[in-house]
C-alpha cells in the first residue's frame, strides 16, 4: 500500500470540513484497508497522509492490527447511525475475520 491519499490543510475552515464533510470516506478508507490486509498479510495499514500547512506538521493516519477490531467497531457504529446496513454487513463480517485471527 505505497500509495496513500495526501490531504492538504492550509486554513481552519479546511480542517473543520476535512472532520465533518469526510467521515464517509475516512471509515470507508479504513475498512477497505484493513480488508486489503487481510487478504495480503500486512500488519500495519497506511491509511492517509496529512499535510497541515496551517499548523506546519506533516503526518500518516496507520491502524496497526492490534487495533484494527476497534477501528472497525467504530466504522460499524458509524455505519449503523448512518443507516449504512450494507457497510454494517460487510464492517460485521470482517470483525468476525479480525476475532478469529485471519
Amino acid at each position: 500500500m505505497t500509495n496513500i491519499p495526501v490531504i492538504y490543510i492550509e486554513t481552519e475552515e479546511d480542517e473543520e470540513k476535512y472532520l465533518i464533510e469526510y467521515k464517509y470516506s475516512i471509515h470507508t478508507k479504513i475498512l477497505e484497508s484493513i480488508e486489503l490486509s487481510i487478504k495480503e498479510n500486512i500488519d500495519s495499514v497506511e491509511l492517509f497522509q496529512v499535510v497541515n500547512n496551517l499548523r506546519g506538521f506533516t503526518f500518516v493516519v496507520m491502524v496497526d492490527r492490534d487495533n484494527w477490531l476497534d477501528s472497525l467497531e467504530k466504522c460499524l457504529k458509524f455505519y449503523t447511525d448512518s443507516e449504512e446496513y450494507e457497510l454494517c454487513g460487510r464492517t460485521k463480517n470482517l470483525i468476525e475475520e479480525v476475532k478469529n485471527g485471519k
